[in-house]
């Protein structure tokens, strides 16, 4: 029999038991606990295996937004997909993301850069990422950085009179994602992709 926002809301454990389990079809159940808290869960088959993915707790996430879970996850399982697994390589991706921000990615491509360039102009060029570059594109991973971020990037530079280091910013940031490229961190590198002279006065 299929659950109701307030089935949800009375349920309750059982004294003499730790754990209730209330169902409501395609493999999502509430799992009511002892101390009355309540948790989404959905058990599947994945590869011959069962496996129980976690959905949130309940009210936080309310039946409605617990059977729409449900069924993101029973279409990923329909297009052979396992939704753990699908979680987990996204988690991952996650990690990687926080580990390669702009500014993290720049700061190796300038230690591998500046070997071959003299100490004042390497201290320059990291100068320039440190005002100009970072505060606008530092925190964002490498690979959400899109032509429009790095564009409105130069544009803001150019804005305050520095033409000539709009166009030098827009260079560093395409040596920087060239590197990525090179290292397997992207796929693509966006500022590659236009000219300073598509969007910049100078």
């Amino acid at each position: 029999m299929p659950l109701t926002d307030l089935l949800c809301r009375k349920a309750l454990c059982p004294p003499d038991q730790k754990l209730k389990k209330l169902g409501d079809g395609g493999g999502l159940y509430l799992l009511v606990t002892a101390k009355g808290a309540k948790h989404w869960r959905l058990k599947f088959r994945a590869d011959g295996r069962e496996n129980v993915l976690a959905l949130g707790s309940y009210p936080e996430v309310t039946l409605a937004q617990a059977r729409e879970k449900r069924d993101e996850q029973r279409k990923l399982l329909a297009d052979g997909k396992d939704p753990a697994a699908v979680r987990r390589d996204a988690k991952l991706q996650r990690a990687i993301d926080r580990q390669n921000t702009f500014e993290a990615v720049a700061r190796q491509w300038w230690e591998f850069w500046r070997q071959s360039r003299s100490q004042r102009h390497a201290g320059y060029a990291l100068r320039r990422l440190e005002l100009d570059v970072f505060p606008a594109i530092g925190r964002v991973p490498v690979r959400e950085l899109t032509t429009k971020r790095v564009a409105d990037l130069a544009k803001r530079v150019e804005q305050r009179g520095a033409l000539d280091i709009s166009r030098r910013a827009l260079q560093m940031v395409g040596q920087v994602l060239r590197y990525a490229v090179a290292n397997d961190l992207v796929e693509r590198n966006v500022a590659a992709e236009v000219r300073p002279s598509d969007f910049l006065q100078s």
